[in-house]
């Protein structure tokens, strides 16, 4: 419950980064002054929470991110703990964490699709219409425009970048965890 909560409260406050950096991405000769422009002109017309537009799919996408990416690892690392010999447990932590965000990554592009279909389309003139609506309607627009497949664009990608960062986030947490909690025991800090 703790990780849901905190989830939710990072993905609202970093909501209008995203949207910003979606913008961004979306157009190759998008320039910042630009961008500030259709800003203004989407929080004048919508109000200033139109900054957090996409933030129910980045929820539906996040949370459960965060649900799959720490059951996923905590059950390969005790997989792995069982079946690697001992000399490749140094390893574990990079493996599983791996394996457990590429997995949670590949289940959640179609929300990740959704939430770009979104934020792009946010005060633009000419709007293609995919992004527009409840994440349940973009969603419908993208299978009716692309088929089923149009839900995983990108997946080869997002995987690329999310199974590298898990596997480096996992294993430094592992690293410092232990390295931390040796230093505490033998500095009286921790009992055994």
């Amino acid at each position: 419950l703790a990780g849901v909560i905190g989830r939710t409260l990072a993905v609202t406050a970093i909501c209008p980064i995203e949207l910003i950096r979606t913008k961004l991405q979306s157009r190759k000769d998008y320039r910042y002054t630009e961008l500030v422009s259709v800003i203004r002109s989407a929080v004048a017309q919508n109000g200033v929470l139109s900054l957090w537009r996409g933030l129910s799919p980045m929820l539906f996408r996040d949370v459960p991110f965060s649900i799959l990416f720490w059951i996923g690892y905590e059950d390969f690392k005790v997989q792995l703990t069982q079946t690697l010999s001992p000399v490749y447990h140094s390893l574990i932590p990079f493996i599983a964490g791996s394996a457990s965000g590429g997995i949670a990554a590949a289940i959640t592009t179609p929300l990740d699709v959704a939430k770009t279909h979104m934020q792009v389309e946010l005060g633009e003139k000419r709007r293609v219409g995919l992004g527009a609506g409840s994440l349940v309607n973009v969603m419908r627009n993208v299978v009716q425009s692309h088929g089923l497949s149009g839900l995983f664009v990108g997946i080869v990608p997002r995987c690329a970048k999310i199974i590298p960062a898990c596997a480096i986030m996992i294993t430094s947490y592992e690293a410092c965890k232990t390295f931390f909690t040796d230093y505490n025991i033998r500095n009286g800090i921790l009992d055994k």
